[in-house]
């Protein structure tokens, strides 16, 4: 039946076929090209992920642009090994394996977490998951320390090569091996790893800036931050496993009921045995909005905790106590048994819409910036523009044209498919209208509100203070898509007086542009 299951879990590549390259992904591929020891080993976004770099830059030589199934291939490969390994743990302690296989249902077609079921990016995130849980499980030995601690100790630093998920995973390996091993093994499996990380962050997690572009650091959040930023995000997760009215709540009264009923009827060394790798998970299930919580709590907000990839990984780690649970209780009531099951399975029909809709919302989008990006390099203005500008500073900030033009060359980037003249017109917008991140300049200039329509020479610029968006015109009467230009800050000089940030320049010309709003209630002040 569980093979079953897993057969099931492929059904994500055909329902993510319209997915593309996208946003971080660009740092792996144009932004790093991983050929020495530096470029593996800076932060992308604070987190260390010299392990997706490594995979990204083996899969771009051996497939390149041409297509994204492989690097999708990965992502889902890693998704059924952490569901395997899952029900691993819940069988070993002493789920019945009907049981065992619902709730790591729940977890393969969890759609919820569409994110990390959909965005090959996302092999950062269920690496370290499956790396953790390997540890967890190798590690999970009564005895001395041998050969399998080894090997656990192995899992632990591909985890941390990962992504920050390993600053869950490591704790609750700890836990839980102190629970059945003592302290002295505890410290075994988690304190090299805190020297190392500790070490890490001192050299690397804040060197990289992509192509130029650097990360905006993230505020420490404060208690009261961080706890709605936990709050909120357990309660998403819950209620995206139950799905139905009234099931989230349902699944956490059957923690309360069952947990306590499991730790009953086991003496303490089978509670040791048993328990101690599902409830230190549970705890990482915690910890997880915690450790996220602490850099982005503050800065995005509590609501922020409902990522989709928050989701996934707290289902993952709270799943195994909720086997436990529901176990314990169909073992006290065994006319309970099938209300188990149930329960547990409830909430995959809401969760496979919940992925059919993300589908829906992001096709569209998908497969224009698809041909976007393919046709940049094709453009007769990528023969006049400089090959170091970057073309997309919203969705692919490392991006440069030069990469693109070489990768033409080495056949990695494909042709696009059916582009259209305003594919075309589009793509000769985003090459030939470039945005500095400077401020328009001290110097006196004409201040104007949008709408406008307007002609640049080639080296004009406009500044911009507020969001915009930007229609080029054609000398053949062909209009672009709107193109969307935003500030990353604001500027402010002598005497107070605050600037656009940046300037639109144009590298090419004349441009006939129509410049407007990006909101329709909120004109722009544009410099010219």
């Amino acid at each position: 039946m569980f093979v079953a299951v897993l057969a099931a879990g492929f059904v994500f590549l055909v329902v993510g076929r319209y997915r593309w390259f996208f946003h971080d992904e660009w740092d792996f591929l144009a932004g790093r090209d991983g050929g020495d020891i530096a470029d593996l080993l800076n932060s992308h976004n604070e987190h260390w992920s010299t392990l997706p770099i490594l995979a990204y830059r083996a899969l771009y030589r051996a497939v390149g642009l041409r297509s994204y199934a492989p690097y999708r291939a990965l992502l889902l490969a890693l998704h059924l090994t952490a569901a395997v390994l899952l029900r691993v743990i819940m069988r070993r302690s002493g789920v019945n394996p009907w049981i065992a296989t619902a709730a790591a249902a729940v977890f393969v077609l969890f759609g919820s977490g569409y994110a990390n079921l959909l965005w090959a990016f996302q092999i950062g995130f269920v690496g370290a998951l499956v790396f953790g849980l390997a540890h967890l499980l190798l590690a999970d030995h009564d005895g001395p320390v041998d050969r399998r601690d080894g090997f656990a100790l192995v899992a632990g630093l591909a985890g941390l090569l990962s992504s920050a998920v390993a600053l869950t995973m490591i704790p609750v390996v700890g836990l839980s091996v102190m629970i059945r091993r003592g302290w002295q093994v505890a410290l075994l499996h988690t304190a090299p790893f805190a020297v190392l990380y500790v070490a890490w962050l001192a050299h690397y997690r804040d060197q990289h800036t992509s192509g130029g572009v650097g990360y905006t650091p993230y505020d420490i959040s404060g208690p009261r931050e961080l706890a709605r930023f936990v709050e909120r995000g357990a309660r998403a997760a819950v209620e995206a496993m139950g799905q139905l009215p009234g099931a989230g709540w349902a699944l956490v009264a059957l923690l309360a009921v069952g947990l306590p009923l499991a730790y009953g009827r086991l003496d303490w060394a089978q509670r040791r045995t048993l328990l101690s790798a599902p409830a230190s998970l549970l705890v990482g299930a915690f910890l997880f909005f915690v450790v996220s919580g602490v850099a982005r709590a503050a800065r995005f907000g509590a609501a922020y905790a409902e990522q989709s990839r928050y989701l996934y990984l707290f289902a993952a780690l709270a799943l195994p106590a909720v086997a436990i649970a529901a176990d314990a209780i169909a073992r006290r009531w065994r006319l309970l048994f099938p209300a188990m099951l149930v329960l547990l399975l409830a909430g995959i029909p809401g969760n496979v819409h919940t992925l059919l809709q993300q589908r829906s919302t992001e096709r569209a989008m998908q497969l224009e910036y698809r041909r976007l990006i393919l046709t940049l390099p094709r453009v007769p203005v990528a023969a006049r523009v400089p090959p170091s500008m970057r073309p997309e500073q919203q969705l692919a900030k490392p991006l440069t044209l030069g990469w693109l033009l070489d990768g033409v060359r080495s056949g990695r980037v494909p042709k696009p498919s059916n582009d259209t003249p305003v594919d075309r017109a589009t793509a000769s917008l985003h090459l030939a209208l470039y945005q500095q991140p400077d401020a328009f300049g001290t110097k006196a200039c004409r201040n104007r509100t949008t709408p406008l329509h307007m002609q640049l020479k080639a080296q004009e610029a406009i500044g911009i203070h507020g969001v915009v968006q930007v229609v080029y015109t054609t000398p053949t009467g062909t209009r672009s898509r709107p193109v969307t230009y935003e500030p990353d800050e604001i500027v402010v000089v002598k005497g107070g007086r605050t600037l656009p940030a940046p300037r639109l320049l144009a590298l090419t010309g004349p441009l006939t542009l129509d410049v407007d709003s990006a909101n329709p209630h909120t004109p722009v002040d544009l410099c010219l």
